[in-house]
């Protein structure tokens, strides 16, 4: 993960300029996702830049990017997205969801009691042929049960 330097920020926001208007939500979305990508989450220091680029506010930023299951906020928890589509349902997904609710002590849409996981749900991560599919924020993982679910999440606590 890179170190957040504010000139190389701005040159990434700025690659964004339309000089017919203020940007759109499309090139918002872009940028996050660019910024997704050098960064590994979107900095909160890049807030007022977006803002003031893009005309808009932290709270429709904060929006795009629980909405887009590939971006990451800073300091946030950690996503567990869940494949709910049908052949992962046939596979055992539903079950699989209710364990992991038990594991972190939520349902699908909190977080878990150590505010360390959310956990949403997919209805497809086009992965079928390996269900049960799951990703932790933009990493995935196939062919998933509750004991390999239990050894990453042990991993990911240890640092």
């Amino acid at each position: 993960m890179k170190n957040i330097e504010t000139p190389e920020l701005l040159e990434l926001i700025e690659r964004y300029d339309d000089y017919f208007g203020t940007p759109g939500q499309i090139e918002l979305m872009s940028c996050l996702k660019d910024l997704q990508q050098a960064y590994g989450f979107v900095p909160r220091i890049s807030y007022p830049l977006l803002e003031n680029h893009f005309q808009t506010s932290s709270k429709i930023i904060v929006s795009l990017i629980k909405r887009l299951p590939a971006l990451l906020e800073e300091g946030g928890p950690h996503t567990l997205l869940v494949c709910s589509g049908q052949r992962c349902t046939d596979k055992g997904s539903a079950q699989f969801i209710t364990e992991i609710e038990q594991l972190l002590g939520c349902k699908v849409g909190g977080v878990s009691k150590d505010g360390m996981f959310e956990l949403r749900t997919q209805n497809c991560l086009r992965r079928c042929a390996q269900g049960k599919n799951l990703n932790i924020d933009t990493d995935p993982y196939t062919e998933m049960d509750i004991d390999k679910l239990k050894k990453v999440i042990e991993t990911m606590k240890k640092g």
